[in-house]
């Protein structure tokens, strides 16, 4: 059996600038940290020629005949379109038969990438079965040709580099198809705070990342929308500088700044529920808010200084709030045989 794991992540600054045709014009910058919250993907060559997808997490079965059938509907899942993609690019378009599973540690719509994540994970078990030796630039691309082109599932770039790479990154896309993944050498204190200073908190709202974000392309070209892109990109080039001096108080006021300008990109961004919720938060003394992803629902970062986290967590359970432990990780997708 073949075993892909990859880490999903929270984002810092600049997400939305990822997204085209913005990043494709004028370049996006993000800043993401990848958490010890996985996706997993299985692989076995099965024996009785049949061919199956097992997605856990929807309780969903789809199964082939390989003696029935020359080609899988590559538009049905994440499964079938990654199956597809890599039976045509390395066998010569022939089915083999295999069963594929997928499960994540975190519920989708969560905010955290798990949809792309899934999608690295697949590319990295196929990688390793039809010995693709794709670089993790590559593992990348391909991901984002699968999910975003193929399949045709609105979204950004930065999920699927994130995923792939593993770590506490600035990752610059475009324009012209060029992309860099830089590392940041962040000193081992400033780490140890800014993990101790976030608090996850589940809003209770799953939300659909792709009606977001189909949204903000429909309002692109509005004047207000391309500037807040372009603001939220050059928060996330300062944040770089800010997170290397350990300069918390400036780093608090720009993801704040930058919550501000994301909910200009939609409408669907925030709500009602949201913004009552993220006020309360600043009322037990939260430095900073946003939600996470696309917005709209899922898991809502808070910063808060350590000593009063306390207080805020003891709040949040009276109101049913799930809250996730997490810790940073650096490794990016991996995959193993047993």
């Amino acid at each position: 059996m073949l075993i892909a794991r990859a880490p999903l992540r929270i984002g810092l600054a600049g997400g939305g600038s990822d997204v085209p045709p913005f990043c494709h014009e004028e370049g996006g910058s993000v800043i993401n940290a990848t958490i010890d919250k996985f996706v997993f993907a299985f692989l076995e060559e099965s024996k009785n020629k049949e061919i199956l997808f097992v997605n856990q997490d929807l309780d969903k079965v789809n199964k082939y005949n390989l003696n029935q059938i020359k080609e899988i509907d590559s538009q049905k899942s994440l499964i079938e379109g990654v199956y597809s993609y890599f039976c045509k690019r390395y066998n010569n378009g022939n089915l083999i038969a295999l069963r594929i599973e997928t499960y994540c540690e975190i519920p989708f719509g969560s905010g955290l990438g798990t949809s792309s994540t899934i999608v690295v994970a697949l590319c990295e078990l196929l990688n390793n079965f039809f010995n693709a030796k794709l670089s993790r630039y590559e593992l990348a691309k391909v991901a984002y040709q699968i999910e975003r082109e193929n399949l045709g599932l609105a979204g950004g770039y930065q999920d699927h580099f994130s995923a792939s790479f593993g770590g506490i990154n600035m990752i610059n896309i475009g324009p012209e198809n060029h992309f860099n993944v830089e590392n940041l050498n962040i000193k081992k204190q400033t780490l140890l705070q800014l993990e101790s200073s976030i608090l996850l908190a589940y809003s209770g709202l799953s939300r659909e990342s792709e009606k977001i974000i189909i949204d903000q392309k429909l309002v692109y070209q509005k004047d207000s929308s391309i500037s807040a892109l372009r603001n939220i990109k050059h928060e996330a080039i300062k944040l770089k500088k800010i997170i290397l001096n350990n300069d918390f108080e400036s780093l608090f006021k720009i993801i704040n700044y930058g919550w501000e300008q994301k909910k200009k990109t939609s409408k669907l961004v925030s709500n009602a529920y949201l913004d009552d919720l993220i006020n309360t938060c600043f009322e037990f003394e939260a430095k900073a808010c946003k939600v996470s992803g696309a917005g709209g629902g899922g898991f809502i970062i808070i910063m808060i200084n350590p000593q009063k986290k306390y207080k805020l967590m003891k709040f949040l359970k009276t109101q049913h709030i799930f809250m996730l432990n997490f810790t940073f990780v650096n490794q990016g997708c991996v995959s193993w045989n047993i």
